[in-house]
Order: C-alpha cells, then sequence, then structure tokens
C-alpha cells in the first residue's frame, strides 16, 4: 500500500513539473493577443523600404489594431504655385483650401542599380470655415523619377507631423502614400498634379 501510495506522490510530482516547464515555455514565446506591430512610418529603418514594401504594411489586415478607427481618405493637391487642396472622404469632398511647401532636404540613394533623389518637403494645408482657420501639416518622404521631356514623376510615403493639426484638424494624425507628376521647368505654367492617399483619425 505504502508502495503505491509512494508511486502515486512521484507520478503527481512530475507531471506538476512538466506542466509547469511547459507552460513557462509557451508563454515566453507568446505574444500578447492584439498587440500592434511596431513597423510603420516614423520606426527605425521604415525610410529604407521600398515604397511597394510600404504600401504592403501599412494596407495588411491587422495594421490598424489598437490605433482608434482610421477614416480613409484622399488628398489631391495641384496647381502652379500657389497650389490647392481637396481633401476626399468617401465620395464627398469635406474640406478645401490652400497648400504649401517648405523645408525639405535632398539626398541621393541607389534603387535596383540606379541613382534615385529623395525629398521630404513639409506640406502645410490651409482652409478657413465656421471654427476659423484650420491647418494640418505633412512631412513627405519622395522618390523622384526625370523623364526625357523634362517631366517628373515621384511616389513615397507622408505623415502627420507637428502638433497633429489645429482647428478642425486638432489632434488628427494619419499617414499614407504619395504619388504625383510636375510639369518641366520650361512650361510657363508649370503645373503640379499630387495625390495622397491614406488614413486620417484622431
Amino acid at each position: 500500500m505504502r508502495r503505491t501510495l509512494t508511486a502515486a506522490v512521484a507520478l503527481l510530482t512530475v507531471a506538476a513539473i512538466f506542466v509547469a516547464v511547459a507552460a513557462g515555455g509557451t508563454g515566453s514565446a507568446r505574444q500578447p493577443s492584439g498587440s500592434p506591430s511596431r513597423i510603420g512610418p516614423g520606426s527605425p529603418g521604415w525610410d529604407q523600404l521600398d515604397p511597394a514594401m510600404q504600401n504592403a504594411i501599412l494596407n495588411r489586415p491587422g495594421y490598424a489594431r489598437g490605433r482608434g478607427t482610421r477614416h480613409r481618405v484622399g488628398i489631391d493637391i495641384k496647381g502652379a504655385d500657389p497650389f490647392g487642396y481637396q481633401l476626399v472622404h468617401g465620395r464627398d469632398a469635406t474640406d478645401a483650401g490652400s497648400a504649401t511647401f517648405c523645408c525639405w532636404d535632398s539626398w541621393d540613394i541607389t534603387r535596383a542599380g540606379a541613382k534615385v533623389e529623395v525629398t521630404n518637403p513639409r506640406i502645410t494645408l490651409t482652409s478657413e470655415g465656421g471654427r476659423g482657420q484650420s491647418q494640418l501639416t505633412i512631412r513627405e518622404r519622395i522618390e523622384w523619377t526625370p523623364l526625357s521631356d523634362g517631366w517628373s514623376v515621384f511616389k513615397g510615403t507622408w505623415k502627420v507631423v507637428g502638433r497633429s493639426g489645429a482647428g478642425a484638424y486638432s489632434g488628427f494624425k494619419g499617414h499614407g502614400l504619395v504619388a504625383g507628376t510636375w510639369a518641366p521647368e520650361t512650361d510657363p505654367n508649370r503645373m503640379l498634379r499630387l495625390r495622397l492617399t491614406g488614413f486620417l483619425n484622431r
């Protein structure tokens, strides 16, 4: 009888140790449920990714988890300085005003063996409405491709910077993708056409 009890206790002890070790090992490798990825605009190494890879990361399922409600928007900027903009949410244009560019750096990177110019202009969108003047400040990172006839095409990413907006844009954050074209310098009506797509949220 004593031998039977001793054996049973020993088996229970071994089983308890096995369960504890297994639980500890599994727990150390488990990610917290619902934790968002840290890869995104502003994270280390983000600017070195190809725009196609940035697009895949920004639009993958679950990227917005834990970031609050996001609103998909489009921002069209065009003109020949002064520039105008229109913000579209869904099918409706929800805001319009002026756009100014300033404060950029320019540098070169190598992409697929070719030299590519990169710039990071700051865009300020300003509109007048019932709440007075509203502003949203955006920082781009764009890669330029010059064409043989003097036109330039570009693509890249954008994100809201500064104090996250003022007036109707107060507290806004956002990021997304950008693409556009710019006419040659020899064109007397040199037009810029810029399209930003992405998300805005408070």
